[in-house]
């Protein structure tokens, strides 16, 4: 009894709901491929964006380490700058005072010599033409 109203109640369900037809074996249609390709078409543009992204940021990361870079320079550039003037005001400082020593210093040794020097260099016989001296007061700047 209970097969026959099994049986039954198949029927009845048959009825309702059509049998299904048999599994095929899905093939990947045409739109199943353009979805992919889209799908890898968006995931290489958003790569894209994220390299384009990474890229800006690493050159303005490199703007500024070069500009770090240039004010060390520029900073180390003007204390060079400093010092060799510093030098460069004792080197004529030194400059100054061995011409004023030079200066004070008697040129001959005795005043028969510079006797003879005068009429020598007066009467034009001398081997030198007129030659001035480093220390002369209308040279006075050094220059270096």
């Amino acid at each position: 009894m209970l097969e026959l109203e099994n049986k039954a109640l198949r029927r009845r369900l048959d009825i309702l709901i059509p049998p299904r037809p048999p599994t095929e074996v899905p093939t990947p249609s045409f739109d199943e491929h353009t979805i992919q390709l889209l799908a890898e078409q968006e995931h290489l543009r958003s790569d894209l964006e994220r390299l384009t992204a990474s890229l800006g940021e690493m050159e303005i990361q490199q703007g500024m380490l070069l500009m770090n870079e240039s004010l060390r320079m520029k900073e180390e550039v003007a204390g060079l700058r400093a010092a060799i003037g510093g030098i460069r005001m004792q080197i004529h400082w030194l400059m100054n005072t061995r011409h004023q020593a030079v200066d004070q210093r008697p040129v001959g040794g005795a005043s028969s010599s510079n006797g003879s020097q005068n009429s020598s260099s007066q009467g034009g016989g001398g081997a030198l033409p007129n030659i001035t001296r480093m220390a002369d007061p209308s040279n006075d700047r050094v220059k270096l």
